[in-house]
């Protein structure tokens, strides 16, 4: 089986997905904080990777 579409997670994707989820953990949006991390920037949500 092939996907037949992509699309592009960019921040207003994630800005509006962070609102209806709630989820506020600053690794999805916090460029100073992340960039600090293991992989150096912000992270998609996992759930958005699934839909």
């Amino acid at each position: 089986m092939k996907l037949l579409f992509n699309f592009k997670i960019d921040q207003l994707y994630g800005t509006k997905f962070l609102a209806i989820s709630g989820d506020i953990d600053k690794i999805h949006f916090n460029n100073k904080f992340s960039k600090n991390l293991i992989y150096g920037n912000k992270i998609c949500h996992g759930l958005l990777l699934i839909l």
